[in-house]
Parts: C-alpha cells; structure tokens; sequence
C-alpha cells in the first residue's frame, strides 16, 4: 500500500497503543492513525507522476493481494489477510487526508501509488506511454528495422498496458516485425500475432527445466535472441 515508502518519507503508522507498526503489509491490519506531521515537507512542492500498467484497483477480488499476490508467494488464506490489511489501510488514508484511494490504478506495485494519492498531490499515468515519452521512443522506431521485446512472464496480465506488448504495438503500428524474448510464454501464437509478434521464444523451452533456465537465464536468454533472429532472417 505504499506504507513503507510514506514512512521512509517521515510519516508514522500507529497502532490502538499508540507504537509504530512494524513494516509490511500485514501489519496494516492493526493501522489505527497516521501522523503525518513529519512528513517531508519537499512532497507538497513537487508533482509526482506515478507510471502504473494495470488498472486494478488497492483491494478487493481484482485488488492488489488476490491478483498479484499469489505472483509472489502468497497463498489463498495469506491473500484473504493482506487484501483485508489493504482495506484497512484505504479507510484510514481516507479518514486521515479525505482522499478515496480505491482507484484504477492504485493496486499497481502491491498498491503503492494508493499512499501518495492520498498524501501528495500525485498522478497516475500509464507508465507505457510516460516512460515512452521521457525516452524518445517513436524517434527511436522511425529509424528501427526490427524490435526485440519480452519480459519474465509473457501471459495473460501483459495484455493489459504492461511495457513489452505496448511496444510490439507501437511498432506493430508502423509496420515493424517485432520479436519476442521471455522467460515463459503463456499467450497463444494468435495472442501474440495480435500484437505484431512474428516470432516468440521462451527461455523455459529452451531450457532443460524451469530451475536451469533460472540459472543460466543470461546464457539462455541470448540463445532465444538468436533463435527468433535466424527465424525472421530465415522468412525474410
């Protein structure tokens, strides 16, 4: 919910007793104020831009916890407390500033934007569009030939505003074959062809198991370079 980073930024989350909470989510579920009267005063001088690329909102069944939790170990049960820590924390931001964090938006990142929405004067962008901006990027693909994209998991969730397929689209757009490297694959060839990629290799194909893909990722992420490579070469 962003709580650390508001806290390494001079705020304090308080318990009923009136001690600081230790960090994590699940410490949120016994959030009982927020003192912001320390918090770095440079915050209200300066516009935060916060680049998302999902819409799910900080909790609930499409929340921060129940979509994105189970990616990094957390069980059904242990989803269940983090989501209902999350709610928690919403309504005490929203008691504390007046500001309803339950925004498109706010369960990005295990919901960090949702603390600066509500204590700073922050904005959420799509951060495909933000970081294309700030990088030059259709300058760059007027002058490309080819674009290589991918990133560790190329499934269901990449289709909703992340990075890689934003690109393939961009270029998919001006005519450019795109190519696509991951770590895994779940999208279909139809999936990917929908987005301009004409060719897509997984590190988990090439690799004997998951864990040796794991830990030879470098080695085999440049086979799987190679491979879709000699594969457009060959159709071209």
């Amino acid at each position: 919910g962003g709580s650390g980073a508001l806290r390494a930024l001079g705020a304090k989350i308080l318990d009923d007793d009136g001690g600081e909470l230790p960090l994590g989510g699940l410490a949120l579920a016994r959030a009982a104020a927020l003192d912001l009267s320390g918090l770095d005063p440079r915050l209200h001088r300066v516009r935060l831009r916060i680049a998302v690329d999902v819409q799910n909102p900080l909790f609930g069944p499409d929340g921060a916890a129940h979509v994105f939790g189970g990616q990094k170990g957390a069980d059904a049960g242990l989803r269940t407390e983090l989501d209902a820590a999350l709610a928690r924390w919403a309504q005490l931001l929203e008691n504390t500033t007046g500001v309803d964090v339950q925004q498109p938006g706010a369960g990005a990142a295990g919901g960090f934007p949702a603390a600066f929405l509500a204590c700073t004067k922050a904005s959420l962008e799509p951060g495909f569009e933000l970081v294309a901006g700030l990088t030059g990027l259709d300058e760059k693909l007027a002058h490309a030939d080819v674009v290589l994209t991918g990133e560790g998991s190329l499934d269901a969730q990449s289709q909703f505003g992340k990075a890689p397929l934003g690109l393939a689209d961009r270029a998919r757009d001006l005519g450019l074959p795109v190519l696509a490297v991951a770590g895994r694959i779940t999208l279909s060839d139809a999936d990917l062809a929908a987005h301009g990629v004409v060719h897509a290799r997984s590190l988990a194909d090439a690799a004997p198991s998951i864990a040796a893909a794991m830990d030879g990722a470098a080695g085999y992420a440049a086979d799987a370079s190679e491979a879709v490579l000699r594969a457009l070469l060959s159709n071209s």
